[in-house]
């Protein structure tokens, strides 16, 4: 009777050791999230969807701001619409499920090309009555996401963008360039 009992122990523990190594070698990232995150000076709902196993693209929607700081002049501070997408590339899921660490709702570190629309349609925060103009950016950054619990994370990214305004009024003077980008989130996803 305890042979057969040590026999049974010992197939349930092979086969539980098979499984989790199973579930690290397939980490992947969610089929979709949704959500809403704030940040230092904007806020954002999110849909994120699932294109392979590192591989997500994410579409945003929500009020940007901006802040300009010009030496010996006006600082100016507004936030206006931005609807983004985003490749995103989670490159160490595999690594942080074999250490035993959370990847859940793409919980890892992501590399990204953040393409955003800014359109002129309104303005808040806006004290020095600045003339909107739409505009173009592109923003290749290195983040990281951990969440906590089922519904909270915290996003933090940096990197070098490029922006183009469009849709120029007649008296305004093209504007475009590289500027260096840094973002920190607070999210919750449903």
């Amino acid at each position: 009777m305890k042979k057969h009992l040590l026999f049974i122990l010992s197939i349930l523990a092979i086969s539980y050791s098979n499984a989790q190594d199973t579930q690290k070698n397939s980490a992947s990232v969610e089929e979709s999230i949704v959500g809403v995150q704030l940040g230092i000076i904007g806020v954002s709902g999110f849909y994120e969807a699932k294109l392979a196993n590192n591989w997500t693209l994410r579409g945003e929607l929500g009020l940007s701001g901006n802040l300009t700081i010009v030496v010996d002049g006006d600082n100016d501070f507004y936030a206006q619409p931005e609807i983004a997408f985003s490749p995103r590339y989670y490159y160490n899921l595999k690594r942080r499920a074999k250490q035993g660490k959370n990847i859940a709702n793409n919980s890892a570190n992501f590399l990204t090309l953040s393409n955003r629309y800014n359109p002129d349609w309104f303005s808040v925060f806006n004290d020095n009555d600045r003339n909107l103009s739409s505009s173009l950016s592109s923003i290749l950054m290195w983040g990281l996401r951990r969440s906590y619990g089922k519904h909270f994370h915290l996003e933090f990214a940096a990197g070098l963008g490029y922006y183009k305004e469009i849709d120029l009024k007649p008296y305004m003077k093209d504007d475009s360039g590289v500027y260096p980008a840094l973002d920190f989130r607070i999210g919750y996803q449903f």
